[in-house]
């Protein structure tokens, strides 16, 4: 999705289709952020301080970083102003915060939580999006 409007969004062109794909984007993001931080990050803690990569405390970091920078953006498109930084800005935190994951917890996380424990947490993440 970013790829599509990345362009756009330097340009300055149809913002109006960035403003709608953003808006769409939000309960997205909104729910990744929940589920992690209400299921996940508290079930992984303990291994990941365990195995030496450190504490999820981070990346709670990363999601406000995230937050942060979609109102950013979103305040950008709702004014007029120019958007191509905000949506770079968006961009590289959620890069950034992917790539952290997939390389510290979730490469980690299948070796360490028990089936008992996934299932708490799937059910947990359908709890959520309800």
């Amino acid at each position: 999705m970013l790829e599509t409007y990345r362009p756009l969004a330097r340009r300055g062109e149809r913002l109006s289709e960035v403003h709608a794909g953003i808006h769409a984007l939000e309960p997205l993001l909104d729910l990744h952020i929940r589920r992690e931080e209400d299921a996940f990050f508290p079930a992984v803690e303990e291994f990941m301080r365990e195995t030496g990569q450190g504490s999820t405390f981070d990346m709670y970091g990363e999601h406000d970083a995230i937050r942060i920078r979609l109102e950013q953006l979103l305040t950008a498109l709702d004014s007029q102003a120019p958007v191509g930084g905000a949506f770079a800005a968006l961009s590289r935190s959620l890069l950034v915060h992917f790539e952290n994951e997939e390389e510290l917890i979730f490469a980690e996380a299948p070796r360490h939580l028990t089936p008992e424990t996934s299932r708490v947490i799937l059910q947990k993440f359908a709890a959520l999006a309800g």
